[in-house]
C-alpha cells in the first residue's frame, strides 16, 4: 500500500494499523511534510496499545510513484479529502 501525498501521516498510520496491509510506504514530495508523519508515527506508535504495534509503516520523499520500484506494493491511496 502507498499512500501519495501522505502530509502529517495519519491516514498512512491508521492503513497500517488496520492490518490490511503487510506493509505501508507514506510519500510525500514535501520534507517538512515528511518530518511531520515521522513526529505523529513517534507519538503515535509510544501512545497506542501493543495490538496496533505489529506493521511495517515507512515514510520516503518522493513523487508519486516515481520513485517507488517495489512491486510488493500494489494499492494506491491518494490522500484524505480537505473538508
Amino acid at each position: 500500500m502507498v499512500d501519495i501525498g501522505c502530509d502529517h501521516g495519519h491516514l498512512s498510520f491508521g492503513l497500517a494499523a488496520s492490518g490490511i496491509y503487510s506493509r505501508v510506504l507514506g510519500m510525500d514530495v514535501s520534507m517538512h511534510a515528511l518530518k511531520n508523519a515521522l513526529d505523529n508515527q513517534h507519538y503515535i506508535y509510544t501512545h497506542s496499545s501493543s495490538s496496533h504495534k505489529n506493521f511495517t509503516l515507512e515514510f520516503q520523499l518522493g513523487n508519486g510513484l516515481e520513485t517507488v520500484k517495489d512491486s510488493t506494493l500494489d494499492v494506491v491511496c491518494d490522500g484524505m479529502p480537505q473538508g
